[in-house]
């Protein structure tokens, strides 16, 4: 029975790769496949078919009559020096390999798809293009909901480093350490004198409460880099230094110093004139 149905496979296959052939699945072999079939089309349009069996008639017998001429001429052995070696029990050579033409029209046959791949291509292909529609409409929806309800002056993802220079700065160091890390893909918004952000572009869509929030009251505004951060930010080079942007205001944990890598320096220019704006603007 498995093999019956691996037969049954196989000529399937054939008859799908066979009509892919023509319906331009592939357009390559689909054009190839025309081209071939016009000139085939053009040469018995101008050429009669009594001319053609003539050929054939005349080589096959031209054929034969070089093979028996060949079998009435002497020949002389000639003696090689594999004659005198002693008999391999294994011949090394290699097998004898196809016509170069016929491997390559069974690999052009065999790398036909069938309606299998077609169904797993199409599936994949249908299912990236469904996740990109889905990631403009909530990206406009977001917007939408970023500019006319939240009235928000920037927002966009970063890469996001907090460090807390008030009361709390002990305890900052012993739960997080000397050097704080990185928190990427981190989505800000500002709001009013609110710097507001979120684990994720998600978790906003989702409808989360931030994790964070920086107020720019009192002493608060923008802020330079440290040599300290200087020196680890130069290993990135100055396309990196030049989307940062340092801010300071006040946090859960008192004075905090955020210090952020902005993906483009449009950004980083929006970011520091709202930040600018609202640090300079009096109650």
């Amino acid at each position: 029975v498995q093999n019956i149905q691996n037969m049954l496979g196989g000529f399937l296959d054939i008859v799908e790769r066979t009509r892919n052939a023509f319906n331009f699945t592939d357009p390559y072999k689909s054009s190839f496949v025309l081209m071939t079939l016009v000139f085939v089309w053009l040469f018995f349009a101008f050429v009669s078919t009594r001319m053609i069996c003539l050929t054939v008639g005349l080589a096959q017998y031209l054929g034969m009559l070089a093979a028996r001429l060949s079998e009435l001429v002497p020949k002389r052995a000639k003696v090689t020096d594999a004659d005198t070696s002693e008999p391999s029990p294994k011949s090394d050579k290699p097998e004898k390999e196809g016509s170069p033409v016929a491997t390559w029209l069974r690999n052009a046959i065999l790398s036909l798809p069938t309606e299998e791949h077609l169904r797993r291509t199409y599936f994949w292909e249908s299912r990236c293009v469904g996740e990109r529609e889905y990631a403009s409409v909530a990206s406009a929806a977001r917007a939408s909901r970023l500019e006319h309800l939240w009235k928000a002056q920037w927002y966009d993802s970063l890469s996001l480093r907090i460090a807390t220079t008030g009361g709390n700065e002990k305890k900052n160091k012993k739960n997080s350490g000397d050097n704080p890390k990185w928190q990427e893909n981190v989505f800000a918004v500002f709001h009013g004198r609110r710097l507001l952000w979120w684990n994720s572009t998600a978790d906003f869509d989702d409808g989360e409460l931030p994790v964070g929030t920086l107020v720019l009251a009192g002493h608060a505004g923008l802020a330079g880099l440290s040599p300290l951060e200087m020196r680890e930010l130069a290993q990135e080079g100055e396309a990196t230094i030049s989307r940062i942007v340092a801010i300071f205001g006040r946090g859960k944990d008192g004075q905090q110093k955020l210090t952020c890598l902005l993906p483009t320096v449009e950004s980083k220019d929006s970011l520091q004139s709202v930040v600018l704006a609202a640090s300079l603007k009096r109650d």
